[in-house]
């Protein structure tokens, strides 16, 4: 049994030795002999799923394989026949493109058919091509066509299958298994091909060969298959051509999912009486490739290949072939591109390769699709004067306003750039030289050339870049178009060879560039991203390197000894911060791993000159390599981050970074734990916004399992264990959100942080799209700034001829104070300020501001004369503007298992048109100013996929066009003439009275098929031309018309021609759904919103609308809008004064107050309105507007609005009236009394009655063709409830405040007993600190629990309402009812009180619920606890112990509207939060003061009998705040003195003061709990004679100093001196701030603590303070030398030097080099396995002595490095 086995297996493995050619004895093509095979083959594309429509070629015909030897053959074709088609196929199953019928194939001409039966003869040794002999005559189709016939015929077994005794490839059994790999050759390169060998029943020959080979032909035989499948994702080389703009993507080389699937098998059958009879009858070839044009979830475009080779006939004798003429011998199976120089072609793909490398940047670019025989058509003047007579024709297109959606200006415009691809450098300029000669006028020349030029920069050739450096440098651009043209060149350039890169350099340090400043550093920067981009960017996919080789690495030399030194000259050379940032950005954009070293000074702020600024940027310029060098930069960041003397934006740019460089879980753990103990609040607030919104992000929402996924699950993990920071929002937030739209297969993420408190405010945003599995980011953008405050006075200064000294313009007394303490101005933050922006990753610009830069243009501007400035601004000033972009351009070609090539194409092209005048006319008072603008947009996303006819050289392919257009011609003139502001619209210059119509805006998505020449031969683009076929689908298509404006005189519509399949309800939310019901989802992506399935899903199905405006149609031919109002104001005991606005002939004009005119309408109402509302001081408008339509049939409408707002003490009052004559009116008028707020003494709210306490309010609402027809009146109040007040009395904050107050009076007690000199009495002071922190926590919760407005009572009194109305109220009853279903607690009869409603709610603060009680005239009906978002949670109910402004920021933004300092109780709470025990004495103390240079708002305190009196200087004036002489703990008294003018207030009393100079206003209130409030213009003092708390406005930007701190959001830098100096103690801080005037001296103990020694650090000791980075330094540096050995190949072979070579790495740069003679030993090419071994050990840089025993092959010449070294050290 076991020898019948054997006997079995060996008979197999002599049918598979047949079939596998040399392998065994008995080869299956035996020599002597030739095969007669029918070939059939077809190439389709098209879009199954919409239709059977196919654009594509059939091939037809007979092949001749002739065995001359065992490893000699021939090949060669006859009678061959071919068709090109673009038509609707049909077939027995339609969606299925290999069962559809093609048009019968036609005889071909004979110089084709000579071409085609030119025989090619190969050597193919076990199924491996070891040389192809072909004609020099042959052209690439056909030469790729046969290769692709080999192909077809050869099978290769594994080389890996050798005897391991013999240690021979080919086994001496010929045993081989029924499944193997190897890797193979074919025309797409060198990839695995699997081979599975089955034996199948004799009955479905028939089924697996189509119906080819019928079954009868094997019957009684056994039937045999072998199939070979091909994983194009496991290449060791490609031939395919590659440029692909933007992004990277996820998922493997070679296939892509569900963006595209490449397939290919291929399936050889035969059959006999036996094994050893077995004959091959079949080889039958498929290929398909799946191609998403859409880049969302749409319909696939497919492209099939499908060959068959039926064996008719095998003889012994041969037929008579051809010579080979003019032979050459190939090496390879890969696809052969056309010659791009002229001579000898080449002899393998790696020889092509060097051919493309060196070829001259200037000539003519290389084109992979163009042949001769399409160049032969095309000669250089030729198409130029195509390009010309295109270009005028898109200058016509964008003067003409009718029907521009058809004219498809954006594909015309890419068609023209890819034209200008095949022209040289001197090409362009003679078309250049054409275009600006064109006879046209010199508006429409003008545009024409920029039409050009913007063309030219698309086409991204070396031609085309070489050309633009030469315009450049002859100053043929203006220097923002230089700018332009550079920033947009990465994006652009296809083949960044080291030539073209050194041409590149040499611009960059061209004087024409460094004239300009700006231009200088954007055009370093443009060329340090393209630098990246071609040499370091591990992105294979965006340039064609695959046809072109590498083109640059980190290891080519120019980066080292040229363009990184380079750049350290300019960081070195730079003389401000504004220089320095941008060498340092220039630096980081390389990310070359040498510039680390560079820059770890800086980012560790410890370069001599350098600032947080330049740290910061130093940071952030590294964005795109953290990544790759995550070892050496995260723990640097880390320390960073967890340094808590670093400045804080400092620390956040690090912690950013440290997001995109997978920090571990330790790190996280760090960060969360580290926010209990972080001084700084707004780092902490960073920290923790960080944590909450990766937390919050759910695995279903994120588009990609990349970084954010994991981010997000250590985030999820850590987060409980961080401090938690109230709010919605905050002053300082960095934030991270995700979004997966799964029936769309696209999401996004997103990452945005912002600071707004410091002296330094930034807002970062970056956002990155996921289209199915293309990765890319469209947008990243940093604006960032400081030190506002100088630019504010340099411009005050400057303008307002201020040269006063400050301390001029202060009040005496304080100006004497300053003095007395020796208060020191703290240096003001120089203005600073910078942008920067990424487009599509590649396309850069930054540029930044300070006053050095700043400060000549104002002084320019100061000094130009009135008339000057109208003679620059008056008159007419063309606009003409056109800006031309292509955000995607993508070129893909892939040889398909035909030979023919398969090309994808993307383009995203974009136009955009501006053209007009600008007219001011300044012959009036105020300028009248004409907008005569067209502007026109044009976009499109084109995809396209298909092959190349090979007789035609037609395109045959399939595609889809989405196009958006906007085309706006207006005429708008805005003009001011006695207080009227008017706007006129009319259609502009282009638009005439019989125009036809105006597509306005347009939106299409067109499937096409199409069989038409290339953009080269007739420069139409496929959408506009007659062989181009739109594809409809299986659904009927649908046409509406909307019509609209008619009752404006306008003649509008929208109409939409669509194939979606339904248009109703349901399938607008199944279009929602999509979206997640999201608007900015909807936004986002807005591009998917096409047609529909039947599904709901988004289909590319024919869709198009758009809106048109037809002018002849209309009547209304003009639109003037006239608009005027009034502003008045009535002050307490004054009169109502208007406010206006007094325009001057000169630079400056004013705004003024005048009195009310009798004679203008505006002022009576504003007056009436004002003096109706009878109150002390107020507000009041009046506003009207006519709209006029001027044409056959005129009309005008009229809207006229008065309103008033005014208050007395606690009453508030407004009044509106809304008013269209030929409709209704709408009035509303109301009043609220509240008591003044906030309250601070507990023990007086609860004895204040609750009238005092109560909010009421009352509000009526008329409308109709009077205010009395249709009526409303709301009134309600809003207190505090009996029972809330009982549970707070006994809540335990109540008790724990009583308990705190006790415990401060006993610790105050026992200091006073307690000597200072102790132990003892530091322990006290630290505990007496923490029980007043404790006492004002716990009392400040008890005031607010027991002045909660919990309660909310209100009536609703209405007349019958308007049946249209009605419907909307019943509708929204329903909604409320049914929403408050779950929360329906009881239902009782209603008040009987028709058109009447009463509401009351009782608000449950611990639970965040409310109950309700509604009352109507049919029911009573209660709910009960009605759950609240928890966002409302403690923010509703509001309370009066605060603000009601400031509990709403402290709600949203997690901290109070302004910062707070508390001064009682023996502590001092600083703007920070920080508190420490100091007592005042009866010398004034600064308690806050702004510190700047100009000096401005300050407050001062101290305290006389357990008394405090406060002084409050703002400019000139003085505000006084003491206790009368009667003043007592239970009846308080105060004296209030303004300038000296005494003010007398009331309980719940407010006044409004002016200063005696009147220039400053001051309110003063006093509360019902007697507590007096004084808000100035910077700040607010509130002031009960025994505390003292200051409010520090949010808008103020200052550099604040004194008691209370410097508020800048950290605790860790309180306590510093008058000097500015940092104090040993808070108490010798805050005795630097004692005014010794007319007080007692101090003690000798505090005598001695204040002149204790202060540290005054300067910039530069601080920064010796930092750790050193020497080690780090040297650890990168120590990388720079190193010695191994040397790899050389030589064909096939692998060379190693004999003996290890210096060589310096990609950091460094040799100082000197000598000449050497370096052996060389080659290892055979088949001893692949051993040749890969010693390749990886050489790379790894071992050592290997056993070289030099081992046979030298060669010597070679090299230069040797002496030694390397650093280029920026």
């Amino acid at each position: 049994a076991i020898c019948s086995r054997i006997r079995f297996k060996m008979r197999a493995i002599s049918i598979l030795s047949l079939l596998l050619g040399a392998v065994a004895s008995a080869p299956f093509f035996p020599s002597g002999r030739e095969y007669e095979f029918n070939y059939q083959g077809r190439l389709m594309n098209g879009i199954p799923e919409l239709d059977s429509h196919y654009a594509g070629l059939a091939i037809e015909g007979k092949v001749l394989l002739q065995a001359l030897d065992q490893q000699t053959f021939k090949l060669a074709l006859r009678n061959v026949k071919i068709s090109e088609f673009n038509k609707k196929l049909s077939g027995t199953r339609e969606e299925n493109w290999r069962l559809l019928s093609i048009p019968e194939t036609e005889e071909i001409s004979s110089e084709y058919q000579t071409l085609l039966e030119t025989p090619v003869e190969f050597n193919m040794v076990n199924g491996e091509i070891r040389n192809i002999k072909v004609s020099s005559e042959e052209p690439e189709w056909t030469l790729n066509f046969k290769k692709s016939l080999i192909s077809l015929v050869k099978m290769q077994t594994s080389s890996e299958r050798s005897d391991i005794v013999s240690n021979q490839v080919r086994s001496q059994t010929g045993s081989l298994p029924e499944i193997w790999q190897v890797m193979e050759q074919g025309v797409d390169g060198e990839c695995e091909n699997t081979y599975e060998i089955s034996e199948v029943p004799e009955y479905m020959m028939e089924t697996l060969t189509f119906g080819e080979i019928e079954s009868k032909k094997c019957e009684g035989k056994k039937v045999f298959q072998i199939t070979k499948s091909r994983d194009v994702t496991k290449c060791t080389r490609r031939s395919s051509y590659m440029f692909a703009q933007p992004g990277k993507y996820e998922c493997e080389r070679g296939n892509c999912d569900s963006m595209w699937q490449k397939s290919s098998i291929t399936r050889y059958i035969g059959c006999g009486q036996s094994a050893q009879q077995m004959e091959l009858e079949i080889i039958l070839n498929d290929s398909e490739l799946q191609q998403n044009l859409m880049a969302y979830n749409t319909e696939n475009a497919v492209t099939g290949v499908q060959q068959v080779l039926k064996l008719v006939e095998t003889r012994n004798s041969m037929t008579s072939l051809p010579q080979i003429s003019s032979p050459r011998t190939l090496e390879d199976l890969f696809y052969e591109y056309p010659q791009v120089t002229e001579g000898p072609k080449t002899t393998s793909f790696l020889k092509q390769q060097q051919q493309l490398q060196s070829q001259g940047s200037s000539k003519k670019s290389f084109k992979p699709l163009l042949c001769d025989q399409i160049l032969s058509k095309i000669s250089p003047s030729t198409l130029k004067s195509k390009i010309v007579e295109k270009i005028s024709e898109v200058v016509r297109d964008l003067k003409e306003v009718e029907h521009f959606e058809k004219k498809h200006v954006s594909s015309t415009v890419n068609g023209i750039s890819k034209a200008m691809y095949l022209l040289s450098t001197e090409e362009l300029k003679s078309l250049y030289s054409e275009v600006k000669g064109m006879n046209m006028d010199e508006e429409d020349r003008e545009t024409a050339r920029q039409l050009l030029l913007e063309s030219i920069v698309l086409t991204g050739s070396n031609s085309a870049v070489l050309f633009l450096k030469e315009m450049i440098l002859a100053e043929e651009f203006s220097p923002l178009r230089t700018g332009v043209v550079m920033a947009t060149l990465p994006h652009y350039i296809q083949t960044p060879t080291i030539e073209l890169l050194d041409e590149l350099f040499e611009l960059v340090k061209s004087p024409v560039v460094h004239k300009y400043e700006t231009l200088k550093y954007n055009v370093e920067l443009a060329f340090s991203t393209l630098v990246n981009k071609a040499c370091l960017s591990d992105n294979e996919a965006r340039f064609p390197i695959y046809v072109y080789g590498e083109f640059c690495n980190s290891e080519t030399s120019q980066l080292t000894t040229k363009f990184i030194p380079y750049l350290v000259e300019q960081l070195n050379s730079a003389e401000n911060t504004r220089q320095r940032e941008s060498a340092i950005l220039n630096l980081g954009t390389i990310g070359h791993e040498s510039v680390i070293p560079i820059l770890l000074p800086y980012i560790e702020g410890r370069s001599e000159r350098s600032n947080p600024t330049e740290q910061r940027m130093a940071i952030y310029s590294l964005s795109t390599v953290t990544r790759k060098n995550r070892e050496v930069l995260l723990p640097i960041y880390s320390a960073l981050v967890s340094n808590p003397t670093e400045e804080r934006n400092v620390r956040i740019a690090a912690l950013s970074m440290m997001m995109y460089m997978e920090p571990s879980m330790v790190e996280f753990q760090k960060l969360a734990t580290s926010t209990w103990f972080e001084l700084d609040t707004e780092f902490h607030k960073f920290v923790f916004s960080t944590l909450k919104s990766l937390k919050e992000i759910e695995v279903s929402e994120m588009a990609s399992y990349n970084s954010l996924f994991s981010l997000s699950n250590k985030a999820k993990i850590v987060f409980h264990l961080a401090k938690p920071v109230p709010g919605l929002i905050s002053s300082t937030l960095n934030t991270f959100t995700s979004e997966w739209l799964k029936e769309l297969e696209v999401g996004y993420h997103m990452h945005g942080s912002y600071s707004v408190l410091g002296d330094f405010k930034y807002a970062y945003g970056r956002l990155e799209y996921f289209l199915q599995k293309l990765e890319f980011t469209p947008i990243e953008f940093c604006f960032g700034m400081q030190g506002t405050e100088q630019l504010i006075e340099k411009i005050s200064k400057i303008f307002g001829g201020d040269s006063e000294n400050p301390l001029n313009k202060l009040h005496p007394e304080w100006k004497k104070y300053i003095s007395s303490i020796g208060l020191k101005s703290k240096d003001e933050t120089p203005f600073n300020a910078g942008a920067w922006i990424r487009l599509f990753e590649d396309v850069q610009v930054a540029t930044g501001l300070d006053i050095e830069l700043l400060e000549p243009y104002m002084r320019a501007i100061k000094e130009t004369r009135p008339q000057e400035l109208k003679e620059k601004i008056c008159g007419k000033t063309p606009i003409n503007f056109v800006k031309v972009n292509n955000w995607a351009p993508t070129e893909i070609i892939i040889p398909s298992d035909m030979g023919f090539p398969i090309f994808i194409e993307y383009d995203m092209p974009a136009v955009l048109s501006v053209r007009g005048d600008i007219h001011v006319d300044c012959s009036t008072t105020i300028p009248k100013v004409t907008f005569d603008i067209a502007k026109k947009a044009s976009v499109s996303s084109q995809g396209v996929v298909g092959t190349v006819g090979p007789m035609t050289k037609n395109m045959l392919a399939v595609g889809i066009q989405e196009e958006w257009s906007v085309n706006y011609p207006s005429k708008i003139a805005l003009e001011i003439e006695q207080g009227q502001l008017r706007i006129t619209y009319t259609p502009n210059q282009y638009v005439k009275s019989n125009s036809g119509e105006i597509d306005l805006w347009a939106y299409s998505v067109k499937p096409y098929a199409t069989n038409k020449p290339m953009i080269f031969e007739d420069m139409t683009p496929i959408v506009k031309s007659s062989e181009t076929k739109l594809i409809e689908s299986y659904s009927e298509k649908k046409h509406d018309v909307w019509s609209f404006g008619e009752s404006l005189g306008l003649d509008m519509k929208i109409e939409m021609e669509t194939e979606t399949d339904f248009r109703d309800l349901k399938s607008m939310m199944d279009h929602l759904s999509l979206y997640q019901y999201n608007p900015v989802n909807m936004v986002l992506f807005s591009w998917t919103s096409t047609a529909m399935k039947h599904n709901g899903k988004p289909s590319c199905r024919f869709h198009e609308v758009k809106m048109s405006y037809m002018p002849e149609q209309s009547s209304t031919k003009k639109v003037e809008i006239e608009m005027s109002m009034a502003l008045g104001y009535q002050g307490k005991n004054q009169e109502v004064s208007i406010v206006q606005y007094r325009p001057s002939q000169s630079v400056s004009s004013s705004i003024m107050t005048v009195p009310v005119q009798s004679s203008n309408k505006h002022h009576q109402n504003v007056h009436q309105t004002i003096k109706g509302l009878r109150i002390e001081e107020g507000y009041g408008l009046s506003a009207e507007m006519e709209i006029r339509l001027e044409g056959e049939q005129s009309r005008t409408f009229n809207y006229k609005l008065t309103g008033s707002h005014g208050f007395s003490d606690v009453e508030q009052k407004w009044n509106m009236q809304l008013e269209n004559e030929q409709e209704m009116k709408i009035c509303i008028k109301g009043e609220s009394e509240m008591p003044l707020l906030p309250w601070r003494d507990l023990e007086s709210v609860k004895y204040t009655s609750s009238r005092d306490t109560e909010f009421s309010y009352r509000n009526i609402i008329g409308f109709g063709q009077t205010c009395e027809e249709h009526r409303m009146e709301i009134t309600g109040t809003t207190s505090t409830s009996t029972t809330q007040k009982e549970v707070s009395k006994r809540s335990t904050s109540s008790r724990k405040c009583e308990e705190a107050t006790r415990e401060v009076e006993e610790l105050r007690e026992e200091l006073k007993n307690t000597q200072e000199e102790s132990s003892r009495y530091s322990e006290l002071e630290e505990e007496l600190v923490r029980e007043v922190e404790e006492k004002n926590e716990y009392c400040r919760r008890s005031l607010k629990e027991y002045s909660l407005l919990d309660q909310v009572e209100f009536q609703i009194k209405y007349t019958p309402l308007p049946e249209h109305l009605e419907k909307y109220v019943d509708a929204l009853k329903t909604v409320v009812k049914g929403g408050l279903l779950p929360y329906l607690s009881e239902v009782e009869s209603g008040n009987r009180k028709s058109n009447e409603v009463e509401v009351e709610l009782k608000f449950n603060p611990r639970y965040n619920t409310v109950n309700m009680v509604l009352v109507t005239d049919e029911e009573t009906i209660k709910y009960s606890n009605i759950r609240l978002p928890s966002e409302l949670e403690n923010v509703i109910p509001l309370s009066t112990s605060e603000r009601l402004s400031s509990q709403v920021s402290t709600a949203i933004k997690g901290s109070k509207l302004s910062s707070k300092c508390l001064i009682g109780n023996s502590i001092v709470q600083t703007y920070d939060e920080k508190s420490y025990r100091y007592e005042l004495d009866d010398c004034y103390h600064v308690l806050s003061a702004d510190c700047r240079p100009s000096v401005r708002p300050s407050v001062l305190g101290k305290v006389v009998d357990g008394k405090k009196y406060v002084k409050v200087y703002v400019k000139n004036s003085k505000v006084e705040l003491e206790p009368a002489s009667t003043y007592t703990t239970s009846r308080k008294e105060y004296e209030i003195l303004v300038d000296g003018q005494s003010i007398r207030l009331n309980k719940n009393q407010r006044e409004t003061v002016k200063s005696e100079n009147k220039q400053v206003t001051f309110k003063i209130e006093r509360t019902a709990d007697d507590v007096i409030v004084l808000e100035t213009p910077y700040n607010t003092v509130i002031y009960n004679g025994e505390e003292v708390e200051i409010e520090h406005r949010p808008t103020t930007e200052s550099n604040l100093c004194g008691l209370c701190g410097n508020n800048d959001g950290s605790k860790k830098s309180e306590f510093k001196t008058s000097s500015n100096c940092f104090a040993q103690s808070y108490k010798q801080s805050a005795l630097s701030f004692r005014v010794q005037d007319s007080c007692s001296s101090l003690s000798p103990k505090m005598l001695q603590v204040k002149q204790q020694q202060q540290i005054c650090m300067t910039q530069q000791q601080q920064k010796q303070t930092k750790i050193p980075v020497t080690t780090t330094i040297q650890g990168l540096t120590s990388k720079c030398q190193r010695t191994k050995h040397s790899l050389v190949r030589q064909g096939d072979r692998l060379c190693i030097s004999q003996i290890p070579i210096v060589e310096c790495g990609t950091s460094c740069t040799a100082k000197s080099l000598i000449p050497k003679s370096i052996p060389y030993t080659c290892l055979p090419a088949q001893r692949e396995r051993v040749s890969k071994l010693y390749e990886e050990k050489v790379k790894r840089g071992e050592i290997l002595p056993e070289l030099r025993n081992m046979d030298k092959t060669f010597s070679a010449k090299m230069s040797v490095p002496v030694s390397c070294s650093h280029p920026g050290l």
